[in-house]
C-alpha cells in the first residue's frame, strides 16, 4: 500500500473487565515489545482496533490470551494476513509506541497447531 494515511477518530477507553470478561478475535496479529512485553493487536467485531495490556497467560488448547486486566480474547483463527487488515493493526500499534515492537504471530500460531495435531499421526 502506498501513500496511505490513517486517522484514528473516536478514540475512547474499553469497557472494564468486569463488563466485558470475554472477547472473541477474528482478526488479530501479535507483537513483543522491546522489554518483553506481549500485546495482542486486533480489530473487533464492528471495526473498533484495540491494542491490549501486557499478555500475562496463553492457553494453546482453548486458544485463549488472558491479559493484566484479566480480560481474555479467545481468538478464533490464524493471524490476519490481508494486506489492509494487517496494516491498520500495525498502524493502531504505532500509535501506542509500539511501531517498532516484533510481529511474533506466527510464533503463537505454531503453538496452537502443534497443540491440535493428532501425537497418534506423528
Amino acid at each position: 500500500m502506498k501513500n496511505a494515511w490513517v486517522a484514528f477518530v473516536n478514540e475512547r477507553d474499553v469497557p472494564a473487565s468486569a463488563d466485558q470478561p470475554r472477547v472473541e478475535v477474528l482478526s488479530w496479529r501479535l507483537v513483543q515489545a522491546a522489554n518483553g512485553d506481549k500485546r495482542l493487536l486486533a480489530i473487533l467485531e464492528g471495526g473498533s482496533l484495540r491494542v491490549t495490556s501486557r499478555i500475562v497467560n496463553f492457553d494453546p488448547v482453548s486458544v485463549e490470551l488472558i491479559t493484566e486486566s484479566n480480560r481474555r480474547y479467545r481468538l478464533m483463527r490464524p493471524p490476519e494476513d490481508r494486506q489492509v487488515q494487517h496494516e491498520l493493526l500495525r498502524a493502531n500499534a504505532s500509535r501506542v509506541g509500539l511501531g517498532d515492537a516484533t510481529d511474533i504471530s506466527s510464533d503463537l500460531w505454531s503453538l496452537v497447531e502443534g497443540m491440535s495435531r493428532d501425537p497418534k499421526s506423528d
